[in-house]
Protein backbone atom coordinates (compact mmCIF):
# COMPACT_ATOMS: atom_id res chain seq x y z
CA UNK A 1 0.00 0.00 0.00
CA UNK A 2 1.05 3.25 -0.89
CA UNK A 3 -0.19 6.64 0.47
CA UNK A 4 0.63 10.02 -1.48
CA UNK A 5 -1.01 13.26 -0.21
CA UNK A 6 -0.70 15.65 -2.18
CA UNK A 7 -1.00 19.40 -1.19
CA UNK A 8 -0.96 23.14 -2.87
CA UNK A 9 0.82 25.79 -1.17
CA UNK A 10 -1.01 27.70 1.18
CA UNK A 11 -2.11 31.80 -0.07
CA UNK A 12 1.01 33.82 -1.30
CA UNK A 13 1.63 37.70 -1.82
CA UNK A 14 1.41 39.40 -4.72
CA UNK A 15 2.40 42.48 -3.06
CA UNK A 16 6.09 43.22 -4.78
CA UNK A 17 5.05 42.56 -8.33
CA UNK A 18 8.53 42.93 -9.16
CA UNK A 19 9.73 39.90 -6.95
CA UNK A 20 10.06 36.31 -9.55
CA UNK A 21 7.42 34.31 -9.33
CA UNK A 22 9.94 31.59 -7.76
CA UNK A 23 10.26 34.05 -4.50
CA UNK A 24 6.82 35.06 -3.28
CA UNK A 25 6.30 34.16 -0.28
CA UNK A 26 3.08 33.49 2.04
CA UNK A 27 1.08 36.28 2.97
CA UNK A 28 -0.17 36.24 6.66
CA UNK A 29 -3.14 34.03 6.14
CA UNK A 30 -1.12 31.63 4.19
CA UNK A 31 1.11 31.31 7.23
CA UNK A 32 -1.81 30.88 9.20
CA UNK A 33 -3.22 28.33 6.66
CA UNK A 34 -0.09 26.52 6.74
CA UNK A 35 0.37 26.09 10.24
CA UNK A 36 -3.90 25.54 10.78
CA UNK A 37 -3.54 22.32 8.16
CA UNK A 38 -0.56 21.08 9.67
CA UNK A 39 -2.40 20.77 13.28
CA UNK A 40 -5.33 18.61 11.66
CA UNK A 41 -3.41 16.17 10.24
CA UNK A 42 -1.21 16.14 13.33
CA UNK A 43 -4.51 15.78 14.97
CA UNK A 44 -5.66 12.67 12.75
CA UNK A 45 -2.36 10.91 13.59
CA UNK A 46 -0.82 11.92 10.11
CA UNK A 47 3.17 10.96 10.05
CA UNK A 48 4.55 11.03 6.77
CA UNK A 49 7.87 8.86 6.09
CA UNK A 50 8.98 11.54 3.06
CA UNK A 51 8.10 14.88 2.37
CA UNK A 52 8.85 16.06 -1.24
CA UNK A 53 8.78 20.15 -2.04
CA UNK A 54 9.03 22.89 -4.87
CA UNK A 55 12.31 24.62 -4.17
CA UNK A 56 10.00 27.81 -4.45
CA UNK A 57 9.75 29.78 -1.60
CA UNK A 58 5.93 29.61 -0.90
CA UNK A 59 5.73 25.90 -1.00
CA UNK A 60 9.25 25.67 1.23
CA UNK A 61 7.03 27.50 3.63
CA UNK A 62 3.78 25.79 3.39
CA UNK A 63 6.15 22.59 4.01
CA UNK A 64 8.14 23.86 6.91
CA UNK A 65 4.83 25.27 8.53
CA UNK A 66 3.01 21.77 8.12
CA UNK A 67 5.91 19.65 8.88
CA UNK A 68 6.64 21.82 12.29
CA UNK A 69 3.12 20.98 13.28
CA UNK A 70 4.03 17.37 12.48
CA UNK A 71 7.15 17.35 14.43
CA UNK A 72 9.10 16.39 11.23
CA UNK A 73 10.99 19.07 9.70
CA UNK A 74 13.77 16.60 8.93
CA UNK A 75 11.63 14.72 6.54
CA UNK A 76 11.62 17.38 4.02
CA UNK A 77 13.77 17.55 0.80
CA UNK A 78 13.60 20.03 -2.50
CA UNK A 79 12.81 18.54 -5.93
CA UNK A 80 13.49 21.13 -8.33
CA UNK A 81 11.46 19.45 -11.40
CA UNK A 82 8.31 20.28 -9.09
CA UNK A 83 8.36 24.07 -9.66
CA UNK A 84 6.12 24.46 -12.88
CA UNK A 85 6.04 20.27 -13.61
CA UNK A 86 3.73 18.97 -16.27
CA UNK A 87 1.79 16.40 -15.42
CA UNK A 88 3.75 13.87 -17.06
CA UNK A 89 7.18 15.16 -14.70
CA UNK A 90 4.94 14.91 -11.71
CA UNK A 91 3.97 11.39 -12.91
CA UNK A 92 7.56 11.06 -13.43
CA UNK A 93 8.53 12.28 -9.66
CA UNK A 94 6.47 9.76 -7.75
CA UNK A 95 7.54 6.78 -9.60
CA UNK A 96 11.48 8.00 -8.32
CA UNK A 97 10.34 7.43 -4.72
CA UNK A 98 11.78 5.36 -2.77
CA UNK A 99 9.62 2.11 -2.25
CA UNK A 100 10.51 2.02 1.49
CA UNK A 101 8.71 5.28 2.04
CA UNK A 102 5.02 4.18 2.14
CA UNK A 103 3.40 7.69 2.95
CA UNK A 104 4.80 10.60 0.97
CA UNK A 105 3.45 14.01 0.90
CA UNK A 106 4.02 16.48 -2.21
CA UNK A 107 3.82 19.85 -2.02
CA UNK A 108 3.89 22.08 -5.53
CA UNK A 109 1.38 24.34 -7.43
CA UNK A 110 -1.81 24.55 -9.69
CA UNK A 111 -2.15 23.67 -11.73
CA UNK A 112 0.29 20.32 -11.81
CA UNK A 113 -1.03 19.46 -7.87
CA UNK A 114 -5.20 19.67 -9.59
CA UNK A 115 -4.36 17.90 -12.48
CA UNK A 116 -2.30 14.81 -10.87
CA UNK A 117 -5.02 14.29 -8.08
CA UNK A 118 -7.86 14.42 -10.72
CA UNK A 119 -5.74 12.08 -13.01
CA UNK A 120 -4.54 9.48 -10.50
CA UNK A 121 -8.12 9.55 -8.90
CA UNK A 122 -10.01 8.95 -12.37
CA UNK A 123 -12.20 11.92 -11.43
CA UNK A 124 -12.71 15.11 -13.09
CA UNK A 125 -10.47 17.70 -12.78
CA UNK A 126 -11.08 19.60 -9.39
CA UNK A 127 -9.11 22.91 -8.46
CA UNK A 128 -7.39 21.86 -4.72
CA UNK A 129 -7.62 26.02 -2.81
CA UNK A 130 -4.54 27.55 -1.70
CA UNK A 131 -3.24 24.99 1.07
CA UNK A 132 -5.71 22.37 -0.07
CA UNK A 133 -4.66 18.50 0.00
CA UNK A 134 -6.41 15.56 -1.13
CA UNK A 135 -5.06 12.23 0.30
CA UNK A 136 -4.71 8.75 -1.72
CA UNK A 137 -3.97 5.32 -1.13
CA UNK A 138 -2.72 2.84 -4.02
CA UNK A 139 -2.89 -0.79 -3.48
CA UNK A 140 0.49 -1.36 -4.54
CA UNK A 141 3.59 -2.38 -3.56
CA UNK A 142 6.05 0.11 -5.61
CA UNK A 143 5.59 3.94 -6.86
CA UNK A 144 6.42 2.19 -10.21
CA UNK A 145 3.52 0.92 -10.22
CA UNK A 146 1.06 3.38 -9.33
CA UNK A 147 -1.22 4.54 -12.44
CA UNK A 148 -3.77 6.26 -13.89
CA UNK A 149 -7.45 5.90 -11.88
CA UNK A 150 -5.53 3.57 -9.96
CA UNK A 151 -5.82 6.02 -6.55
CA UNK A 152 -8.66 5.79 -3.78
CA UNK A 153 -9.30 8.78 -1.94
CA UNK A 154 -8.94 9.15 1.33
CA UNK A 155 -9.24 13.13 2.31
CA UNK A 156 -9.62 16.20 1.25
CA UNK A 157 -8.97 19.03 3.23
CA UNK A 158 -8.14 22.58 4.08
CA UNK A 159 -7.70 24.98 6.46
CA UNK A 160 -11.48 26.19 6.43
CA UNK A 161 -12.96 23.08 5.76
CA UNK A 162 -15.43 22.27 8.87
CA UNK A 163 -13.60 19.88 11.42
CA UNK A 164 -15.20 16.64 11.35
CA UNK A 165 -16.62 14.72 15.05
Amino acid sequence: MKTLVLLRHAKSSWDDPGLPDFERQLNPRGLRDASVLGQRLAARGFQPDRIVVSPAQRSRQTATLVAAELGCEELIEYAAEIYEASLDELLKVISNFDDGDGIVLLVGHNPGISELAAVLLGTPYENLPTCGMVSTNFSVGSWRLIEEGGGVEVLRDTPKAPLEA
